[in-house]
């Protein structure tokens, strides 16, 4: 069949119709069509694609939906199999029209790797750098039998091979998820070699914006938009950067209006919980209200409500504003983080909590006890930061 749709009628009036339509299916049934070749694996491509395969199943999925005929095939499927609820002398006396709109929506992108064990130890890193600044309390892994596949030898252009059985494989699920009502944010691995980000509506009825189905295509340029931020701030996130004239700057006073903010600086720790609160509700589709980070901050700080309230987070805000750190989103009363600005707050909060303060701490007292074992990468890095600081401060000086 060429869309491949799944039909669920209700079995009593006022016999509710629900259309499933697996894109990957629809897309993979348009190619075998069309005389292309898209390898098809655990409802993703899987496949590395030539420039003209990629560009065409790009154009195709945009085209799915622009004269209408996802409601036309809706209508004649439900034309087709109303006579299962109904006899036909009901349906000669009942007059019913449908209205079609749209229930749960998810729109993603897959990201293809050569080597899995690349991809795996990409995604482990990118997890462990960002659970913090996004306040993760929980990361989903579901382990599986089977190890990854990786390249042995040095030989640049040797391809991996895999032998197909019968067998299905069960390799580690790691799903990094992050919940807006009623939208659900994830990246999360699928198959051996295939990285997924996925931005799914789970209830239209909750949504905000369009739902009905001639608006399908706004609908998914909306749900492009979101994932694209998403992908853009959780790489400034997982890479942060500071120009070297960032500190100097930081404490000079901002312009908002037509009355400037006080100075700050990161020596403040309601200041710093701020910056914290900020970076977690960064990726927040549609942007952040001052409760939300008045919120944020007392669960960061363990403050009652009455000692930090909205009116103290739009003060801290606008002292962030100063710096065009957060815009204001046009009249609406929710703010957004310039993707530039991620990296400069994700880095002074690691060089303050992650670097400066624990390695001033050990420099000065040390310690008498052996390190623990096993130790991991990052704990012998510190040692030997530790170890070279303590020579430096005695060129310069600087009692230890």
């Amino acid at each position: 069949m060429e869309w491949g749709v799944t039909l669920r009628i209700s079995s009593h009036p006022p016999f509710a119709v629900s259309f499933i339509l697996n894109g990957h299916e629809y897309l993979a049934r348009q190619a075998h069509q069309a005389g292309r070749v898209l390898e098809l694996t655990s409802n993703c491509f899987s496949g590395i694609m030539n420039p003209a395969d990629l560009t065409w199943l790009a154009e195709t999925s945009w085209e799915l939906p622009t004269k209408g005929q996802l409601g036309q095939v809706c209508h004649r499927w439900l034309n087709s199999c109303l006579h299962f609820a109904l006899p036909e002398s009901e349906r000669l006396r009942v007059v019913s029209e449908y209205r079609c709109s749209l229930f749960q929506v998810e729109y993603s992108r897959n990201l293809l790797f050569r080597r899995p064990a690349q991809m795996e130890q990409v995604f482990e890193a990118l997890i462990d750098r960002t659970r913090a600044r996004l306040d993760l309390r929980q990361i989903m892994t579901i382990f599986g039998r089977k190890r990854r596949p990786h390249f042995k030898g040095k030989s640049k252009g040797r391809r991996l091979k895999l032998e197909r059985n019968l067998e299905r494989p069960a390799y580690n699920l790691t799903i990094f998820r992050l919940h807006f009502a009623p939208l659900t944010l994830k990246l999360y691995t699928k198959g051996e070699a295939v990285l997924r980000a996925e931005v799914m509506l789970h209830n239209a009825r909750a949504w905000s914006g369009p739902r009905r189905l001639d608006q399908f295509p706004e609908l998914i340029n909306q749900f492009q938009q979101i994932l694209e931020r998403f992908l853009n701030q959780l790489a400034a996130l997982d890479q942060a950067f500071v120009a070297d004239d960032t500190l100097d700057t930081l404490g000079q006073r901002g312009q908002v209006g037509s009355t400037p903010p006080r100075v700050w600086g990161l020596n403040q720790p309601r200041l710093r919980a701020v910056l914290q609160a900020v970076l977690a509700l960064a990726i927040t589709p549609g942007g952040f209200s001052v409760s939300q980070l008045a919120q944020q901050v007392r669960v960061l700080l363990g403050w009652p409500e009455s000692q930090y309230q909205p009116r103290h987070a739009a003060y801290d805000l606008k002292k962030l504003r100063g710096k065009n750190w957060v815009h204001k989103i046009g009249s609406a009363r929710r703010y957004q983080v310039e993707t530039s600005a991620l990296k400069i707050m994700a880095a002074l909060l690691t060089l303050r909590e992650k670097v400066i303060k624990p390695v001033l701490a050990s420099v000065t007292k040390p310690k008498s006890e052996p390190n623990p074992q096993p130790q991991t990468d990052l704990d012998l890095q510190y040692g030997k930061v530790q170890t070279e600081m303590r020579a430096l401060l005695l060129i310069l000086g600087v009692a230890v």
